[in-house]
């Protein structure tokens, strides 16, 4: 498995070094700020890579970051509350991720995807 990081760009790091932020921390970071908005029930789960790869399957699930040529792109998949408006819950999942983000690794998120996977009752 291919470990991935990001390079922080902070102005004073020619003084100190570099410093670098694996993926997965970026998906800690989402995950808990999704779950912070009212009205997610839960964040899905990852499969381990052996599940998938024994069942041929592409499932996705949990947080998924992804560096590409233009920035970070975020999936994140959850349920959402019955009764919530899913379109309030998912762009507020957006937003608090965004600013989380950018309040612990000053990294600007390009895209942010929410897909609502289930409704809990």
């Amino acid at each position: 498995m291919e470990v991935k990081y990001i390079q922080l760009n902070i102005n004073d790091q020619q003084l100190y070094g570099t410093i670098n932020v694996n993926t997965k921390v970026l998906e800690v970071i989402a995950q808990n700020a999704a779950v912070e908005v009212e009205g997610v029930a839960k964040i899905h789960e990852k499969l381990p890579k052996v599940v998938t790869e024994a069942f041929n399957r592409n499932h996705r699930g949990g947080v998924n970051v992804e560096i590409v040529k233009n920035g970070i792109v975020i999936d994140i998949y959850l349920d959402v509350k019955y009764g919530e408006s899913i379109h309030k819950v998912a762009k507020k999942v957006q937003e608090n991720v965004k600013q989380a983000i950018f309040n612990m690794t000053t990294l600007d998120v390009s895209r942010i995807y929410v897909h609502v996977v289930n409704i809990n009752f």
